[in-house]
């Protein structure tokens, strides 16, 4: 699917504008009448050119590791309120290690430049989570060793450097896998597993605005062996975890969200099912969306989602039935609060369905190799769409030729608001109202003149 890349132009200063106006007049009496129409709508197209420029899809990311987009659970992808992408992998660095880099797309829309590493973070980083705020700073996450133990560090990039990392938990053993959101205040919310000393647990932890992490909380007290939460924040502001638990011989997807405190944790799997790698997006109106992956004794699998409103949970919704290996459904709301589950099968593509009151039937994202840990940017409340950037962003790891590499590819669909007001650049309808008032009084100036001319 093709790659939209937008290209603003640049502005030309235009002193003495009369006397440019009469030159052009001038000039054009020179002109034949049907070049003059052809001028005309080019100029007019103009505008609308500069603002839908298209080039080709991104090139591939190489240095992948296999689980370079991995997990589902965890945001890799984001764009700043000028619609620029970035997006944050594993690949391998020139010692051979795993670690998280962060990418952006060039203006070209076709290449890639790599953000230099958060200059503290040593050693292997695990898979981490990316979101970016309202002033259009990156906030990145990962795990990495601390005597012995992998624990949770965040970063923030400003536009020119990473501050320093700060480390975000302090569990007795191991902790891995953040997921992070931002809410509409700015705030960044962080969910992860972690060992507690006993058992592992889902903690959670809040950055405020002035940047200090408020206690960790944890939020899978009483239960067992909890991994891999995904989070998602509600229009007001509440965070939302899922995360599949192992208790009785089997996984099962739970999940919760905090008021006052956390509520109690409920089950929205199969429980004849092993169900794993939720994921969790949220619209705009406050719907709720889940989705996971279940595997039965057969080994066949299905993707399965269920929403829920104020009349409470959905039933659940196979999306699709396939033999595992394969799952890792990934979601993300558009401009008119539908819902999109991307997953993979491992083979050569990416499939997708929509929720429009109905779940609509299966499309795909066609791969080179073998596709697997789909990521896609999420919308409504964090990182909103808008004119100008209404797509939904997918990345995924692909195998071609015993190499992994990492593919971003895009779905079109109806924006979510319009570019933010503090954002540079001229919107379409700005653009078009130029064009047309400029060619109206050039074509007004011209007549004049071709009238004069003409008198006696």
């Amino acid at each position: 699917m093709p790659y939209f890349c937008l290209v603003p132009r640049q502005r030309e200063s235009l002193p003495a504008p009369f006397y440019r106006v009469g030159t052009i007049a001038a000039a054009m009496r020179r002109v034949p009448g049907a070049v003059h129409l052809v001028l005309m709508i080019l100029m007019l197209a103009a505008p609308l050119n500069a603002l839908v420029a298209s080039g080709s899809a991104p090139a591939a990311i190489s240095d992948a590791t296999p689980d370079a987009t991995a997990w589902n659970s965890q945001r890799k992808i984001v764009r700043d309120s000028d619609g620029r992408l970035y997006a944050a992998f594993r690949v391998l660095d020139s010692e051979n290690l795993d670690v998280v880099r962060v990418f952006r797309l060039n203006d070209d829309g076709e290449t890639w430049s790599v953000l230099a590493g958060p200059p503290d973070a040593t050693g292997e980083m695990r898979p981490g989570s990316l979101a970016i705020d309202g002033g259009d700073q990156l906030h990145l996450t990962w795990a990495e060793r601390v005597s012995g133990y992998f624990q949770i560090f965040h970063a923030m990039w400003t536009g020119e450097r990473w501050t320093p990392k700060t480390q975000v938990s302090d569990t007795p053993g191991y902790s891995g896998f953040p997921s992070v959101a931002i809410d509409l205040q700015n705030r960044l919310h962080a969910a992860w597993y972690g060992y507690d000393g006993s058992t592992y647990q889902v903690f959670y932890r809040v950055r405020g605005v002035a940047g200090t992490w408020e206690p960790t909380e944890v939020v899978s007290a009483g239960l067992k062996d909890a991994n891999n939460p995904a989070i998602a924040i509600g229009p007001d502001g509440r965070p939302h975890v899922a995360w599949f638990l192992f208790e009785g011989g089997r996984l099962t997807i739970v999940y919760t969200h905090r008021e006052a405190e956390w509520s109690t944790a409920t089950t929205l799997s199969d429980p004849s099912a092993s169900s794993f790698d939720a994921s969790l997006a949220i619209t705009s109106g406050g719907r709720i969306f889940a989705a996971w992956a279940e595997q039965y004794p057969n080994t066949t699998r299905a993707i399965v989602v269920r929403h829920r409103d104020a009349e409470g949970w959905s039933p659940p919704a196979p999306l699709a039935w396939f033999s595992a290996p394969g799952g890792h459904p990934t979601i993300a709301i558009d401009g008119e609060s539908r819902a999109f589950v991307f997953w993979d099968q491992l083979d050569d593509a990416i499939r997708y369905r929509v929720f429009n009151d109905s779940w609509e039937g299966t499309q795909s994202l066609s791969a080179n190799g073998t596709a697997s840990f789909p990521s896609v940017r999420w919308s409504a409340v964090a990182n909103p769409l808008f004119t100008g950037a209404n797509v939904l962003d997918v990345a995924w790891t692909e195998e071609v030729n015993g190499e992994s590499v990492v593919v971003v590819s895009s779905v079109p669909v109806k924006p979510a608001g319009q570019r933010p007001a503090d954002s540079p650049g001229l919107s379409l309808p700005f653009l078009i109202a130029a064009g047309l008032a400029m060619g109206g009084v050039l074509w007004l100036v011209y007549r004049r003149n071709r009238f004069l001319t003409r008198r006696p």
